[in-house]
């Protein structure tokens, strides 16, 4: 009877030490399922984030180009309103510089003094020197760099 007892503790052994090993297998099993369910889960959240960033840089470069052209159009606009705004500068200097020259020995000193006072002012004096009156040179104020 010994014999058959250590025969039966031996297979009820091997039967408990199969049970616990189908169990953490078992156990494992479950594991790597959830943790494949997170790693798929991760692997969508991560593409929708690379979609995400893909579709922002498209957004952000289209938003550049339409900022470097509406910086165009402004730098266009400038260049035109400071012509049209000097066009009557030149006229009246123009007037002046033809009424001083031509009758400055006959005009009042109340007159010579109130055409020196509305004068262009020097500014326009020394940018209209170096353009030669030939035109316009667009002059970008307040910028700096290139």
């Amino acid at each position: 009877m010994k014999i058959s007892y250590l025969i039966f503790l031996g297979f009820l052994l091997i039967l408990i030490m199969f049970s616990i090993t189908t169990y953490i297998n078992y156990r494992q099993t479950e594991k790597v399922n959830e943790n494949s369910e997170w790693s798929a889960k991760s692997t969508t959240v991560m593409r929708e984030s690379n979609r995400f960033q893909r579709n922002m840089a498209e957004v952000l470069s289209e938003n550049i180009r339409l900022l470097q052209r509406k910086n165009e159009e402004l730098d266009q606009f400038a260049h035109i309103v400071s012509h049209d705004l000097k066009a009557p500068l030149r006229g009246i200097d123009n007037v002046i510089t033809w009424i001083e020259e031509d009758h400055s020995t006959e005009l009042p000193p109340k007159i010579s003094e109130y055409i020196q006072r509305h004068r262009v002012p020097d500014q326009y004096q020394a940018n209209r020197r170096m353009e030669g009156n030939k035109g316009f040179h667009h002059h970008n104020l307040g910028r700096t760099g290139g």
